[in-house]
């Protein structure tokens, strides 16, 4: 009886810690993707930004199973904006990267 308990007691624990680690990395995955691109953006050090891209980057299967967990467990839409924000950033990243075209805000407010 008591060993049944303690593995309730875990898997409550560990439900307790899926629902947070769901509801909070997309907030922490944006802003370790800004801070990358900003460290990309004026060149500082690249090789710390290689790691953050390894660590804290972004791929759409990441995004679309955060999407369904966030709609899973009745997030609100302030957590969907956040994920929505980190597909657009990984989009606009991707075709920065493979196109070659610089995409900065300089470069667009120059041309204003």
């Amino acid at each position: 009886m008591v060993q049944l308990d303690l593995k309730d007691q875990l898997k409550n624990k560990m439900k307790k810690l899926f629902v947070l680690s769901v509801k909070y990395i997309p907030t922490i995955q944006l802003v370790g993707m800004l801070i990358n691109n900003t460290l990309y953006t004026f060149d500082i050090l690249l090789p710390i930004t290689y790691l953050l891209d390894f660590l804290i980057g972004g791929s759409l299967v990441y995004i679309i199973l955060s999407y369904i967990c966030s709609i899973t467990f009745g997030f609100c839409n302030w957590h969907r904006i956040i994920i929505t924000a980190n597909l657009a950033n990984s989009i606009v990243a991707n075709i920065a990267i493979h196109t070659n075209i610089p995409v900065t805000d300089i470069d667009t407010s120059i041309s204003i």
